[in-house]
């Protein structure tokens, strides 16, 4: 008897709803010495909780899967399957941009690789030996009278 053990409260869940026990979810707490059923209730057909003031969460039994929600966070507690679905979309995204930067390190390669043919040194540099042809600016014309002519006369 879980009572001799001051085993506060205990659940019994049964992903068949019924087969096992007498109904998919059920809950027992200890109180003076003997064991009371915990209220379950049903959400819907295929939703049914019950409060457990051990965990300070609910004990959910959603269409044959047992959950944990806490209602102080608003939200289910992660089940191994959610955590493996996360690890496995976290691990496919670090492994695109793995490829993603191994596809831009080859093109780099390969830009580098293709100046070093031409002679060029760096990106944006003329080959070794020519000078870069830079524009020349054009002074601004001169008008025929200067400015401070025109003032005085």
């Amino acid at each position: 008897d879980y009572a001799s053990f001051g085993i506060p409260e205990y659940w019994m869940y049964d992903p068949d709803w019924g087969l096992r026990y007498a109904t998919g979810l059920s809950g027992w707490t200890l109180a003076d010495g003997a064991y009371q059923a915990i209220p379950i209730i049903q959400h819907d057909e295929g939703m049914h909780y019950g409060d457990s003031a051990v965990l300070g969460l609910q004990v959910c039994w959603e269409y044959g899967h047992l959950r944990w929600y806490d209602p102080a966070a608003g939200c289910y507690l992660d089940t191994v399957d959610s955590l493996a679905q996360r690890l496995d979309a976290v691990t496919q995204e670090r492994d695109d941009i793995a490829q993603d930067r191994d596809a831009i390190a080859q093109q780099l390669d390969a830009s580098v690789a293709e100046r070093s043919v031409c002679g060029m040194k760096t990106p944006g540099c003329a080959p070794a030996g020519r000078k870069i042809r830079r524009p020349r600016h054009t002074a601004l014309p001169q008008t025929a009278t200067p400015v401070n002519r025109i003032r005085t006369e």
